[in-house]
Order: structure tokens, then C-alpha cells, then sequence
């Protein structure tokens, strides 16, 4: 209903639950005149059951600009320790995503890491990607950098980035109403231009560029 109330049509990739004793799904939503989804999406095969929540992931084409992310609720667990032992391994998930497809080369890991970009658990992330934000808040509370995308030097960034204060413009700063109503995360976005593909084009980095138009991205 909230979508609808925009005027605008939106469609979503919905993921089959993941978890364990209580369970979530990831949802990407997307306005279909302007992305095409290139798969139904995947659940990260985690056979040795490592992440609380697999991560999930699916493609798609923004006008000449085809992608794929990479979306993830890592665990808060009863330590920082238990976040960084599901972090430390999102750099294998990236690269094998990465590799599985020799034509695709943008590809975006997305989410909640529970873990400021900064920390030692996010150092095999940070030694192949980096992060769009730093030194900000991504909680209602204003006490933790949370949610982020990362990526290696994506050239068709348009440079514009922001965090949604839902929390303030909505609710008034009332951070326990908002977190009822809505999460107690706020939503995060990036814009791309899409008028260009340059897979396969001779790029310094692990992640050969891409494009998007006008498109808005958010977590």
C-alpha cells in the first residue's frame, strides 16, 4: 500500500526464509520500467552452515547496465565475535559470486554487517572493497554505522549517496515509535548512471565498471 501510495509499479525478488530458530527473507524491490531482473535470485549455499542468515543474491539491467548484489543480515550474536566470524567470511562469498559469471563483473555487497566498516572484522572485505560510508549513523539511535555498500571503484557512480532520517522527518525523533513502526536501521542509497556497459573492458580493480542512469539504489 505505501509503494502503491507513490504512484509508481514495483515488483520484488523475494528470497525463501533463511535463519535458524526464527527465520527472515530479503526482498529486493525494483521498478520494472526501469530494471529488469536477469534471475529469480540465489541463496548462498552455505553447507557448513557458517551465516545465522545465508546471504542472497541476484542480477539484473538497469538500460546498459546489468549487476548483481549481494545482500546480507549478518548476526549480532551475544559478541562481537560472533559478528566478526560471519564478516570475515564475506570475502570468499564476493569473489566466488564474482567469478561464477566471467561476463559480470559489478557486483555489490550490500546490507547489515552489524559492524562499522573500520573494524578488524571487516578487514578481508576492506582489503578487496570499499565502503561508500564512513564516519555516519546508520541506526535511529545515531550510535552505529551498520549498514553500507561495498564495492571495488565502480566508475559510473554518480557520486551521490545519502541515509533516509525516516526517524526525524517522519516520526519526530521518536526513536521508539519509528523502530516499532518501521526498523530501528535507517535506509541508505547510492545512485548510478546507466547509459553505458563496460564489462570486459580493461579495468584496474576486481570489479569491472558499469552503469546507471538515473537509478537510485537503497538498502
Amino acid at each position: 500500500a505505501i509503494l502503491a501510495a507513490r504512484g509508481e509499479v514495483y515488483q520484488a525478488i523475494v528470497s525463501e526464509p533463511v535463519g535458524r530458530s526464527v527465520t527472515e527473507r530479503y526482498a529486493f524491490y525494483y521498478r520494472p520500467d526501469h530494471i529488469i531482473p536477469l534471475d529469480n535470485g540465489h541463496i548462498w549455499p552455505d553447507t557448513n552452515d557458517e551465516f545465522i542468515r545465508e546471504p542472497f543474491f541476484a542480477s539484473f539491467k538497469a538500460d546498459q547496465f546489468d549487476f548483481t548484489l549481494i545482500s546480507v543480515h549478518v548476526i549480532f550474536g551475544d559478541s562481537i565475535g560472533d559478528r566478526r566470524a560471519e564478516n570475515v567470511l564475506l570475502d570468499d562469498v564476493y569473489r566466488t559470486v564474482q567469478d561464477a559469471d566471467p561476463n559480470e563483473q559489478d557486483v555489490i555487497l550490500l546490507g547489515d554487517f552489524n559492524l562499522p566498516p573500520e573494524d578488524q572484522g571487516m578487514d578481508e572485505v576492506d582489503f578487496l572493497l570499499d565502503p561508500v560510508f564512513s564516519n555516519v549513523k546508520t541506526t535511529i539511535s545515531d550510535a552505529s554505522l551498520y549498514d553500507n555498500f561495498w564495492w571495488d571503484s565502480i566508475t559510473e557512480w554518480t557520486g551521490e549517496s545519502g541515509i533516509d532520517r525516516f526517524d526525524e522527518a517522519v516520526f519526530g525523533d521518536d526513536d521508539g515509535a519509528a523502530s516499532l513502526a518501521v526498523s530501528d536501521h535507517r535506509p541508505i542509497w547510492v545512485t548510478f548512471r546507466t547509459d553505458v556497459d563496460d564489462d570486459g573492458t580493461n579495468a584496474p580493480t576486481s570489479v569491472r565498471r558499469r552503469n546507471w542512469g538515473g537509478i537510485k539504489l537503497g538498502h
